[in-house]
């Protein structure tokens, strides 16, 4: 109750004192302020959600080792048209199992950080609030993506069949 009467008491004296324009410019930079904090927030616990998804020890360890087999198959001198095709299926169905264990696990922190929507009415906020998350979600997956492709593609043997 206190701090609601001094915020009023402030308005009053931003409003009587320094004029409408003032007030109305105040207005929307606090109401941009507080829509760049939620921003953040959101953009904060998507990234939880992704970076608990991807570091799991069997998501995190699986890339590891698809990493480490593939350099180590570059270092490798007995190296033929038949062994680089083992490698290329070889690494494409590690990466897909990857990919599936990390969706796996992502549906789990889904259904953990979205438990409490459950059974509520959609509002337009509790929509803003998920697209926002799946949109910063989705800009992180794509950074993830981008900073593996240059180490695929390093790879003495690219990985396209």
């Amino acid at each position: 109750l206190f701090w609601a009467i001094v915020i009023a008491v402030l308005i009053f004296v931003i409003y009587h004192f320094l004029g409408e324009k003032f007030f109305m410019g105040a207005v929307v930079l606090v109401d941009m302020l507080l829509l760049a904090i939620i921003a953040i927030f959101i953009y904060f616990v998507a990234n939880i959600a992704i970076f608990e998804s991807f570091f799991n020890l069997e998501v995190a360890g699986g890339l590891s080792l698809l990493f480490l087999i593939g350099q180590m198959y570059c270092a490798s001198p007995f190296r033929n048209v038949m062994t680089n095709s083992a490698f290329q299926w070889l690494f494409w169905f590690g990466l897909a199992y990857v990919a599936f264990l990390f969706l796996k696990e992502f549906d789990k922190q889904l259904k953990k950080y979205f438990e409490k929507f459950k059974g509520k009415k959609m509002d337009a906020g509790t929509v803003i609030v998920i697209v926002g998350f799946f949109f910063f979600a989705i800009l992180l997956i794509w950074e993830i993506v981008i900073v593996i492709t240059p180490i695929i593609l390093n790879l003495c043997v690219p990985p396209f069949i």
